[in-house]
């Protein structure tokens, strides 16, 4: 069985944080996927989630990371993975670079210029192999791109991003690129009540057939009371 939980941070007064991520996610362009404000959960939470592209970068695998240290509200994350294929390794057992994904690597820029304000920018690069004779059936090396920013002012979170993925697939019915728009808006009530609304719209294009575009929308509620809480979500997805 696989890791439930598998993760080291050393963090350094200069030399910033080192992380070792095998099985917990969150690093690199992975900790970006939807960073919308919500209540709840994301617009997406729940049984809505299939079949929704997430640009990931090296997150889902066994990965190594080097954050830097913040300069004037700055940080960069490099985060590295020796086999790029959303997996990590069994419990005593050992990864590759077999089959068509290989090594990839991450680069996110994360700004906090001043309070309330978090802005970021990220590319990933994942190198692949050719697994078909054909050169229609070749593969490209896999790009992915994400870049967005919440803004806070009191009780009110606005937050909006754009990502980009191209899957280096160029077979006749492979998905050429996806690219993603999301959008969320939070509001505390008060200490024990809040509310939000996000929308996460994401457009498959392909080469000779038609696109298709998969957007979801989700109003929620949160209420906490002592030690219970209330959450209600109501979700459309089209």
């Amino acid at each position: 069985a696989a890791y439930s939980v598998g993760s080291i941070s050393l963090a350094t007064p200069s030399l910033g944080t080192f992380g070792i991520s095998h099985a917990s996610g969150g690093q690199g362009l992975g900790g970006y996927d939807d960073k919308m404000p919500t209540a709840w959960e994301e617009t997406w939470g729940g049984s809505l989630g299939t079949s929704v592209n997430m640009v990931k970068g090296v997150g889902s695998s066994m990965n190594i990371q080097w954050a830097s240290p913040s300069f004037a509200g700055s940080t960069i994350k490099i985060a590295y993975a020796p086999r790029n294929d959303g997996t990590a390794p069994n419990d005593k057992a050992t990864g590759g670079t077999s089959g068509a994904n290989a090594d990839g690597v991450d680069l996110v820029l994360d700004l906090a210029p001043i309070d309330g304000v978090n802005i970021w920018i990220g590319g990933s690069k994942t190198n692949t192999r050719s697994q078909k004779p054909s050169a229609l059936e070749d593969r490209d090396d896999r790009h992915e791109a994400n870049v967005g920013g919440i803004f806070t002012f009191g009780p009110l979170s606005l937050g909006a991003a754009k990502t980009y993925e191209n899957t280096g697939e160029q077979s006749a019915t492979s998905v050429d690129y996806y690219v993603t728009t999301m959008f969320g808006v939070a509001f505390n009530v008060n200490d024990d009540l809040s509310v939000s609304y996000g929308v996460h719209k994401s457009e498959a294009v392909r080469t000779g057939i038609a696109n298709t575009d998969l957007e979801t929308k989700s109003v929620q509620l949160a209420y906490s009371l002592g030690g219970a809480s209330i959450k209600v979500a109501e979700s459309d997805r089209s």
